[in-house]
């Protein structure tokens, strides 16, 4: 049974929390804010300051002698048996228990809940402040900055979550709320008047009647009066779930195989950090590895087996679904929405390096009169790659291919609903230890996670040996194992207690003859006969070994026969290889280092066997249905053969549905928050228009006269339109003695043709034609300021 803590945090005067950097050239310190533009706390804020409530409270004098704590500066505990500090807060010996999520705010200030509320600024100001000497009591030169601070006008909810409901909990959830309601003072300036707070708790579990009274009274009971003996609130735990160990398979009867459609969604930023940091700087994977996805379903199905005994029955289903092999867990790759369909995703793959395009002109080619000069690649026909691009060659220019980067979607390149290349989100976070004694933060202690944002979608196929092993699956999970589909909430990556990692993760059964989501296509059409060059492509990283055990780093000919069982020359390879670390999480300890071949590999190939099309289909599609290599559990080993990417995916036109269940929890979300409806998102008109300046080209890289029309426009994003019009008409023509406007030489100098694209955007805005709804004055100064702030970074580009 979960325990979970409901708290909201009511803000009686402004307060900031910083972002870690900038925003634009008028703001030095912007307000930390989620990715959808809300401002937010981030579950690491939140676990200190409730350490800091508790570290005060149990100071008191009469709980000092009575409450056994190690000493604070210590490391933790060293034992078996943890101390109330370490079991709420963590120490390097015992992770805590407890998981903070980050705080979101309670609707939109004003009440209002419409799609401008948060992104027309009524949440924040700007105030500017000046450090002062404290040896002359005067204001330093030069030290002039500026900080977004969020209104006190905020309400935050957040939650607090355990894993048991023993009595045990119960008694740490009580100190939990006594250490909030100490909680005074959040974010910087607290001895200035900001941040002033209120923490309270709001429900427990879904009830609120007396929640926080109880608890309170239970602080009393155990932890003032000493009484051990207080009765707990929560319900017992549930029985073993598992009676009998379920019967293998026979091979008089084999079992089928069980696939199974995967879809996650972060509710919170996630970080798969790589093999070390760098400079204090934690970067995230691009994607959810297997072995990461294995992690937290193993870690949520943990609290409800009987792993101290390892006679149980639940012990050994555990041992067999997420350890020997009778799972077979994917990796997850971004999955995006298309404009046309904002109830619909489309996975992606890593791009191949064999797929090359225009360096100046990069993509597939949409349209007979599209700016994009295509793509080239053995695995289309077989022919030799040039070096130049051939479009480019016969306009009179020299300009070389390069390797298609990113991720690409598995669907049409002709539609124009969606990029070329899927651009993941991600957010640089900055981090700080502070010091205990001083409540300052600690020299050198400041470290930056680079996390993939919430609210983005995965999607990937997991394959269960047999029904029985879908049915223990289910089970471990806490779900219906006579269910078809399950959704359960999971942690994966790093800081999982702090704030990241939060997702929810839908499993749903699909039928055999379905095409794998990352290919769309049936092997027949892809490959049709023997005679016909065939690309092997690697999708997942692959780990492959030859018989002394010594990795490939490369695919020779010897190699690809032996793993295809016929004879095989190949035409062109295209391999990288990186290095595959991890640690085992209940030993602390490294795993083995494995050198694996980098996803987006592939190998052009010829079979010279005498062998039928039939008999080498059978072989391929065995392959590309096991997979291939080590550690094929935890998602190695993905491959493809004669992939629909290097034709553009002609034809491929298969979305994949949003399960109900995860449209309603965003809903949720966005409802609580005050947010718009990310279908209301996907089409706004002023992101649309800015996407056609971006493919237009509008703004010059590198161009000084766009930077300071950017510039102008950021400083003069107050001014109704008509006067916005008129002075923009004479910005860039140098003013004479006598005041009169003379025209500039310079064959650079910006035109009223160049600058006709952004003004119809601020045009359309302002009288709400050209699909843009009514706007406030507010709410057009915010899109003016967001358009300059395009305007100024397109053109930095070139620099």
């Amino acid at each position: 049974m979960t325990l979970q803590l409901t708290f909201r945090v009511e803000l009686e005067s402004d307060y900031h929390i910083g972002a870690g950097h900038g925003n634009g050239p008028l703001i030095d310190s912007a307000l930390f804010r989620e990715h959808d533009g809300s401002p937010a706390i981030r579950g690491t804020t939140l676990a200190g300051l409730l350490r800091d409530g508790f570290e005060r409270l149990f100071n008191l004098p009469l709980l000092a002698t009575r409450a056994a704590l190690c000493p604070p500066g210590g490391i933790g505990c060293s034992g078996k048996s943890p101390c109330l500090r370490c079991r709420l807060f963590g120490s390097p010996a015992h992770p805590k228990e407890w998981h903070f999520s980050s705080a979101r705010p309670l609707g939109a200030p004003g009440g209002k809940s419409d799609e401008h509320a948060w992104n027309a600024g009524q949440h924040a100001q700007v105030t500017h402040h000046v450090r002062i000497n404290p040896r002359t009591r005067r204001a330093e030169e030069s030290h002039l900055f500026a900080q977004e601070e969020g209104s006190a006008a905020l309400s935050f909810r957040f939650t607090i979550t355990c894993h048991r409901s023993d009595a045990a909990a119960w008694d740490e959830a009580a100190a939990l709320v006594a250490s909030a309601r100490t909680v005074r003072h959040l974010g910087a300036g607290r001895h200035r008047g900001r941040g002033l707070c209120r923490i309270s708790l709001a429900e427990v579990n879904g009830a609120a009647p007396n929640a926080q009274a109880d608890l309170l009274q239970r602080f009393e009971q155990v932890y003032l009066r000493c009484n051990a003996t207080a009765t707990a609130i929560g319900p017992a735990e549930q029985a073993p779930i598992f009676s009998v160990v379920a019967p293998a398979s026979t091979p008089e009867s084999p079992a089928q195989p069980v696939r199974v459609q995967v879809i996650l969604n972060a509710m919170e930023p996630v970080i798969i950090a790589r093999r070390m940091e760098a400079g204090n700087q934690y970067e995230t994977q691009p994607s959810i590895p297997g072995s990461a996805l294995i992690g937290g379903l193993a870690r949520l199905a943990q609290r409800r087996c009987e792993m101290h005994d390892r006679n149980s029955p639940s012990y050994a289903r555990f041992l067999d679904v997420f350890r020997r092999g009778a799972v077979r867990f994917p990796f997850l790759y971004p999955a995006i929405r298309s404009t046309r369909a904002p109830d619909r995703l489309v996975p992606a793959i890593p791009a191949p390096q064999d797929l090359l395009t225009c360096k100046a002109f990069p993509g597939f080619k949409r349209r007979r009169m599209d700016d994009r000069h295509g793509v080239w690649s053995p695995g289309i026909d077989g022919s030799a790659v040039p070096e130049q691009c051939p479009v480019c060659r016969r306009l009179g220019a020299d300009v070389p291919l390069e390797v298609m980067d990113g991720f690409q979607p598995v669907f049409q390149q002709t539609d124009s609903a969606l990029p070329d290349t899927v651009d993941l989100r991600r957010r640089s976070e900055m981090h700080l230890r502070l010091d205990p004694s001083t409540g300052r933060a600690a020299e050198g202690d400041l470290y930056t996670y680079v996390a993939l944002a919430a609210g983005g979608f995965f999607a990937g196929e997991l394959v269960c040996r047999s029904e029985q092993d879908w049915a223990d699956l289910l089970l471990l999970l806490g779900c219906d194992p006579n269910a078809g589909e399950a959704a359960v909430e999971v942690r994966v990556g790093k800081a999982t207690t702090r704030g990241y990692g939060r997702a929810l993760l839908h499993l749903a059964r699909i039928s055999n003859d379905k095409p794998h989501l990352w290919y769309a296509a049936a092997l027949a059409s892809r490959v049709q006969s023997a005679d016909q060059p065939i690309t092997l492509l690697l999708l997942t990283d692959t780990i492959m070994v030859d018989t002394w055990g010594r990795f490939h780093q490369t695919i020779d000919a010897a190699a690809l026969s032996d793993l295809l069982g016929f004879r095989a020359t190949i035409d062109w390879v295209s391999v990288s290889s990186r290095v595959v670390d991890g640690f085992y999480g209940h030993t602390g300890l490294p795993r083995w280092r494995d050198v694996a071949l980098s996803a987006g590999s592939a190998v052009t190939l010829r079979i010279v066997d005498d062998a039928d099309g039939a008999a080498v289909r059978s072989r391929l599609s065995a392959l590309e249905t096991e997979g291939v290599g080590l550690r094929r559990q935890e998602g190695f080993g993905q491959v493809a053969f004669n992939h629909p990417i290097y034709t553009g995916c002609a034809g491929i036109q298969e979305y994949v549905e949003i399960p109900e269940v995860l449209r309603s929890h965003v809903q949720r979300e966005q409802a609580v928050a005050g947010l718009p409806d990310d279908r209301l998102i996907a089409r706004l008109p002023f992101e649309i228009e800015l996407q056609k300046l971006q493919d237009r080209a509008v703004v010059k890289p590198g161009s000084s006269n766009w930077h300071g029309f950017g510039k102008w426009l950021l400083a003069h994003a107050g001014l109704p339109w008509p006067e916005i019009e008129r002075q923009a008409a004479a910005f860039g023509l140098p003013q004479s003695l006598d005041g009169e406007l003379e025209t500039r030489s310079k064959a650079t100098a910006l035109r009223s043709d160049d600058l006709k694209p952004v003004l119809d955007i601020i045009k359309n805005m302002a009288s709400a034609t050209n699909g843009f709804d009514h706007m406030t004055a507010n709410q057009l100064r915010h899109y003016v300021e967001r358009l300059a702030q395009f305007v100024i970074e397109s053109s930095r580009k070139g620099e």
